[in-house]
């Protein structure tokens, strides 16, 4: 995947998850854009709106092993 790509996701993210301040529904709709661009697992929580696990995953965690869905 292409750097200014992942820029973009992770900036978009950042916003919906209130880690930085920009407009949520521009956020969204650009997410909605960007994840045909986005691969794997990634790809996979994006089109799912899964956005903190997205987040979770850029950051180098395990999205998985948290205790969601308990």
């Amino acid at each position: 995947m292409h750097s200014d790509t992942l820029k973009r996701i992770r900036r978009n993210l950042a916003v919906i998850l209130g880690r930085e301040t920009g407009e949520l529904a521009e956020a969204i709709r650009s997410l909605d854009a960007l994840r045909a661009e986005a691969d794997g697992q990634l790809g996979h929580y994006l089109a799912k709106r899964s956005y903190q696990k997205a987040w979770i995953l850029l950051e180098g965690g395990d999205p998985e092993a948290g205790g969601c869905g308990k």
